[in-house]
């Protein structure tokens, strides 16, 4: 069992309606993570294993900084100190890297589908919309969505290359953990 001493406690501030603005906690430890209701309540309280499979941190480069909690059929989205944020990526990663080999591919598989993806809808989008500027047919409506989907396959570019250096530093965390 863990001590007083061993359980990270973070305040988290909902997002989502109708609990906005209200202030919830979520609790960190070796055994177990626990989120409390404003009223103290426990809503969540799995095994580490089980428990970050719900959680959405987003990403370094992301530009919304809140993180996500899916219970039940309900995604709630909470404001949450840097540091804090911070924490809680470095404990899903440890939990993940310790998960062994399926959750460490399964982020890699990830990562490799959002950059095929968005590598594609660059080229695609690019490839269209670079001939149209260059002939001067660049001034019709359909060159906004081909602005749009470059754009998009950009991002999604630079999210796969992301996940695929998370993936890199939890094959680093479990080959120094001595995981095979």
């Amino acid at each position: 069992m863990d001590t007083q001493a061993d359980v990270y406690r973070i305040e988290l501030i909902c997002q989502t309606k109708p609990f906005k603005k209200q202030k919830w906690q979520m609790e960190l430890s070796s055994r177990k993570v626990g989120i409390r209701d404003a009223e103290g309540d426990h809503v969540l309280a799995e095994v580490p294993e089980e428990a970050v499979v719900r959680l959405t941190v987003p990403g370094f480069s992301s530009d919304n900084s809140n993180l996500g909690v899916t219970l039940g059929d309900t995604e709630l989205a909470f404001k949450i100190a840097k540091q804090d944020l911070e924490v809680v990526r470095q404990y899903v990663d440890t939990v993940t890297a310790a998960a062994g080999h399926e959750a460490i591919n399964g982020i890699r598989k990830g990562a490799m589908g959002k950059l095929v993806k968005g590598l594609f809808l660059l080229i695609i989008c690019s490839g269209i919309l670079i001939p149209l500027l260059v002939g001067g047919k660049g001034d019709n409506g359909g060159t906004k969505w081909l602005f749009i989907g470059a754009f998009t396959g950009l991002v999604m570019t630079f999210k796969g290359i992301a996940g695929l250096k998370r993936h890199k530093r939890l094959v680093a965390m479990r080959d120094e953990a001595g995981g095979l």
